[in-house]
């Protein structure tokens, strides 16, 4: 009797250390069974990312960054099994009369756009395009269907470049509520600016051209309007200039877009004109319903659904690439990425709508990090490009505060944007730390690109 007894109290004890255990596992504890990994059948919000890390300057503990600076050097050391290929180049594709003396920069930024690479970080070309955006007159505005929930301007600068623009609905620090859906808050326009800046700064060159500027709602636009734009601007009120646009939503005399008075900051956008085309993505490939959490074959499903709308074996490690991007920016409206239609579905992803990112600074969107935290992979140089910022002095939120003291309208964001960006980083590492233990070959993927 009293050994069973003390047989009961032994196994007891057993069961609490071993629950104990469980609810101190971190990110790291992979399950490996039959050579492949197996994540725990838990829910991502309340195990992977029930704790915030809470760190001086939002670093990584001491033995974390090790770990990845050790994957980093093994990483460089296992680079170029593939070159990197930029792949046919666009110009060979576009009408004859671009390549004559009269070609303008920002036809000469779109000749440049090869299959594999959107733009080049050196290229001086990029800031000629930029400078001009900033400061080039409108010399046209284009009314085109009234599609989207958003109210958008077309405009047409001096030199031809065409721009898609989008003024200022909300003050900076005006964030939306915990319990508001993001189909019912403004798209803001910083958020295209600053996803411009992150995609540089991250050398990722996902974004075309962005840049901020002033408007002005009299002189500018409203003596180059349209007639049928004329007609949804309202009576002056204490010399005020507002305006009502045409979109789905939120465009009506209850929602007016106005000056101050007459003046409006708007993000300039460097449209692409008749080159893109859209690759759908359905949400659950973003891992953004709570019932495909649990299951095992998420990422079959993943490979299975980017085939049905492209043949790029890049596609996978795109969408990877994609959904980092968003978390870090907090942006959880991408819908769709785009394309460009001559390479027909196999060529660099294009984000071109950004404007719900840079909204809650106190929330991060996990569920975009579930393909990587599922699927264990990642493209190297998004590893390497990602640990390179992390290393660098001030980390992610003072590159991207110098890289924003370029712009006309500023501030852009606030500290607490800016130090989210930071956060937000360290947690895409976390992941990628637990992902690799000691597989560094079969987590970091070098694909040439």
């Amino acid at each position: 009797m009293k050994r069973t007894f003390v047989v009961a109290i032994l196994y007891g004890l057993c069961i609490i250390l071993v629950m104990t255990l469980m609810q101190h596992v971190n990110i790291s504890g992979v399950i490996v069974q039959e050579g492949r990994r197996i994540l725990p059948a838990l829910d991502v919000h309340t195990y992977l990312f029930d704790q915030t890390i809470i760190a001086t300057g939002h670093r990584l503990p001491t033995d974390m960054e090790e770990s990845l600076y050790s994957a980093l050097n093994s990483s460089r050391r296992l680079r170029s099994t593939n070159p990197e290929d930029r792949g046919e180049a666009l110009v060979e594709l576009l009408p004859a009369n671009w390549s004559s003396p009269e070609i303008q920069p920002w036809q000469q930024f779109i000749n440049n756009i090869h299959r594999h690479v959107f733009y080049s970080e050196d290229d001086p070309l990029v800031d000629e395009v930029i400078h001009r955006m900033k400061s080039l007159r409108i010399t046209e505005i284009i009314v085109k269907s009234w599609t989207g929930t958003e109210f958008k301007f077309f405009f047409t600068l001096a030199d031809g470049t065409p721009i898609i623009a989008k003024p200022m609905r909300l003050m900076i620090n005006n964030e939306p509520p915990p319990n508001m859906s993001k189909d019912d808050f403004y798209e803001r326009f910083q958020s295209e600016v600053a996803a411009y800046h992150l995609s540089r700064i991250l050398k990722l060159h996902f974004v075309p051209p962005v840049v901020s500027r002033y408007v002005n709602l009299t002189s500018e636009i409203y003596q180059l309007a349209p007639d049928s734009l004329k007609k949804t601007f309202l009576n002056n009120t204490n010399g005020v200039r507002c305006f009502t646009g045409h979109c789905l939503k939120k465009c009506d005399k209850e929602h007016p877009i106005c000056g101050h008075p007459d003046v409006i900051p708007v993000s300039f956008g460097l449209l692409l004109p008749d080159l893109i085309s859209n690759a759908w993505i359905p949400n659950t490939v973003f891992g953004r319903t709570a019932a495909i959490f649990g299951k095992r074959t998420f990422c079959k499903e993943l490979r299975e659904e980017i085939n049905k709308i492209s043949s790029a074996s890049r596609s996978h490690l795109d969408i990877v690439d994609i959904n980092l991007f968003d978390f870090i920016q907090g942006n959880l409206d991408r819908h769709h990425y785009g394309q460009i239609i001559q390479f027909g579905n196999n060529s660099y992803p294009v984000l071109f709508d950004n404007g719900r990112g840079f909204a809650r600074s106190y929330q991060d969107e996990f569920d975009l990090l579930y393909p990587m935290y599922k699927c264990c992979k990642i493209r190297q140089s998004t590893f390497e490009k990602l640990m390179n910022v992390y290393q660098k002095e001030g980390g992610l939120r003072e590159a991207m505060r110098r890289s924003l003291k370029s712009e006309l309208v500023h501030p852009l964001l606030t500290e607490d944007q800016l130090f989210a960006l930071d956060r937000r980083l360290v947690k895409v590492l976390e992941v990628i730390y637990g992902c690799i233990g000691t597989n560094i070959e079969g987590v970091i993927i070098n694909d040439g690109y």
